[in-house]
């Protein structure tokens, strides 16, 4: 700390200005590059929940574990299509599995998995009208 105090004692005050800006510059650059990172993992996570396949499997197991055969059942998808979306969810963590003997058991990861979902349920229960005639996407 006594360098740094020693620096700026040794610098005229336009300098110290210029030095000050230039620090504050790259730690407001930093951020946004930080935040502008965030962003596009937020973006990238709900394209994960944007595919209609993908969000009927979390919701078939949002309220708890549940078979290939069961999620295919109650997402009236095909089997390929399933196991296809269910490796995609696997993979970016929004789903894990467990075996137990021969079968394979797939959840959500956590509970904030299922809440985003019941968020998106309590959002369109205000908003559906708009949301469905919205032609901007």
């Amino acid at each position: 700390m006594g360098t740094r105090l020693c620096f700026f004692a040794c610098v005229n005050s336009s300098e110290k200005e210029q030095l000050t800006f230039t620090w504050l510059l790259h730690k407001y650059i930093v951020i946004y590059l930080y935040m502008n990172k965030q962003i596009q993992l937020e973006a990238k996570l709900f394209k994960g929940f944007a595919d209609t396949s993908r969000l009927l499997i979390l919701e078939a197991v949002s309220n708890g574990p549940k078979s290939v055969t069961e999620i295919t059942e109650e997402a009236k998808l095909s089997q390929p299509n399933t196991s296809a979306h269910l490796a995609c969810l696997l993979e970016c963590g929004l789903i894990r599995k467990e075996k137990k003997g021969r079968e394979v058991f797939y959840e959500v990861s956590s509970k904030d998995v299922s809440d985003i979902i019941h968020q998106a349920q309590k959002i369109l229960k205000k908003h559906s009208k708009e949301i469905y005639n919205c032609t901007q996407y």
